[in-house]
């Protein structure tokens, strides 16, 4: 928390994010994270897990930008991303063959073909997928920069430093078209 920052998101300021995650988490039995926001005009969600907890970190941009249906799509993204490898497998047998993913979790860099493996598998938690490609529209529009974020950039789901040409991200177009296939 302390990388990325923000603020407490109380059930009271934030009854819609509480009221989304917990859909989620307890339709499939996960257990609900510790919830913040950042104040940040962006869409984008950071991830932070340890042995405690997990936390979901959510721009203040993705709360007034996106829809209840875009917000759940987005927050299953950010769940399954933080999810122990058990998640991804229970969510595989209904949904696509079994690939091996822990080498995402345990690597520091973004490869393309896992960030879209991720976003199918969130896909499966919603069983919507208009719902993360209308997110993933709305932060292309919006825009998903996070100021400093470039020393953690890998813990947003979406490219934090969209602003530089370092990206290690793929576009939310490329992840939108991915998603049309399914």
């Amino acid at each position: 928390q302390h990388q990325v920052g923000g603020r407490v998101a109380t059930q009271e300021e934030f009854p819609r994010l509480h009221n989304a995650i917990d859909g989620l988490c307890l339709s499939h039995g996960i257990e609900v994270p510790v919830l913040r926001v950042l104040d940040s005009h962006s869409v984008n969600i950071a991830t932070l897990s340890t042995r405690k907890e997990s936390t979901l970190v959510v721009t203040s941009g993705t709360l007034i930008s996106l829809g209840v249906v875009e917000l759940e799509g987005i927050l299953a993204l950010a769940l399954v991303r933080m999810q122990e490898p058990r998640l991804i497998k229970e969510t595989q047998k209904s949904f696509w063959m079994t690939i091996p993913l822990a080498r995402f979790f345990i690597r520091n860099d973004v490869e393309t073909d896992d960030i879209l493996l991720l976003d199918q598998k969130s896909v499966a938690l919603t069983r919507f997928p208009p719902g993360l490609v209308g997110a993933l529209e709305i932060a292309d529009r919006v825009g998903t920069f996070v100021e400093g974020s470039s020393s953690t950039s890998q813990l947003w789901i979406l490219d934090p430093t969209a602003q530089l040409a370092t990206s290690g991200h793929p576009s939310p177009s490329l992840r939108c078209a991915a998603l049309s296939e399914l």
